[in-house]
């Protein structure tokens, strides 16, 4: 009996995201990102037929893009290699709440640079939290050493 050659595994393609999936991980409206697509300010996406789809490299280039401050380290937290869909981006009122600090200081912290890392999508201000709790732990190691 003759066996048929065996084919190298190879895994599947990782899924693409749809508009919502990016509305919902950024937190802003779908009108925003169709007229970021519009004006080519948006993340590279893909038509297949009358639908738009995005692969998730090109949405963290395309947020790297919009990073407001850049890091000077690399971040010690592992990076997530897993699908991101499921812990969106933070609003300005997302960290203030996870920091128990008034806006104010968060906008007093953007005029004096000690904000933590985001991204400016359009008038939008978005937080990682993954980064966010890097950048509270080289604050703590700075408190620390002083």
């Amino acid at each position: 009996m003759i066996t048929p050659p065996q084919r190298p595994y190879r895994p599947p393609p990782p899924p693409l995201w749809t508009v919502q999936d990016l509305a919902d991980y950024v937190v802003l409206p779908i009108s925003t990102l169709y007229r970021l697509r519009h004006t080519g300010d948006g993340p590279r996406g893909r038509r297949l037929g009358k639908h738009v789809r995005y692969d998730e490299q090109d949405i963290l280039g395309w947020l790297e893009t919009r990073r407001t401050i850049p890091w000077t380290t690399p971040p010690t937290a592992p990076h997530r290699t897993d699908d991101r869909r499921g812990t969106p981006l933070w609003t300005p009122a997302d960290l203030i709440h996870h920091l128990a600090i008034p806006l104010a200081t968060l906008y007093k912290w953007r005029t004096t640079g000690e904000d933590p890392p985001g991204f400016k999508i359009g008038k939008h201000l978005r937080f990682d939290p993954v980064e966010i709790a890097d950048w509270l732990h080289t604050r703590r190691d700075r408190l620390d050493r002083t």
